[in-house]
């Protein structure tokens, strides 16, 4: 070997065959921890999109059953002055060109919503009528409670 060859070869530093491979593992086990968090996001989205719609489908069926005239003589005091547990609404709109009740509310991407409402009147001993919309998903444990308050007419 001659001196400039040796000279050359003492002051080349590279990576070895190990380094490298290391290299490698710590890359791609960072590149699949990046992945699953992907996963993980799209998944928490879903069900943040679902949570959101149901809170719009209750925050509608509150403000129709909060929209009812409940004066004395009209058909809707009975139900306010009348304890009902777990009413079914029936009044979404109708998508298939019909009158007909309709029990259930597809909303295309987050799914089938069901919605049953309960009427206290008298709440706490007050001239106040206490609703609970409860909104339920198709294929999901857990519902969504939205609660509301309104008076009661003491005069026709």
């Amino acid at each position: 070997m001659t001196e400039n060859t040796k000279r050359i070869t003492e002051y080349q530093k590279g990576f070895s065959l190990i380094e490298l491979l290391i290299a490698i593992t710590l890359l791609s086990i960072g590149l699949l921890a990046a992945a699953s968090m992907q996963g993980t996001a799209l998944r928490s989205n879903v069900l943040a999109n679902r949570n959101t719609v149901a809170t719009a489908v209750a925050q509608q069926v509150m403000e129709d059953l909060m929209s009812v005239d409940v004066r004395v003589g009209t058909p809707w005091y009975t139900t306010y002055t009348t304890i009902i547990n777990n009413a079914q609404y029936d009044r979404f709109p109708p998508f298939n060109g019909t009158n007909a009740p309709v029990t259930t509310y597809t909303v295309p991407g987050a799914g089938t919503f069901r919605a049953t409402y309960s009427v206290s009147p008298h709440w706490q001993g007050q001239n106040i009528t206490q609703i609970r919309v409860q909104i339920t998903l198709n294929n999901s444990p857990i519902p969504i409670t939205l609660f509301g308050y309104k008076m009661i007419p003491t005069t026709s």
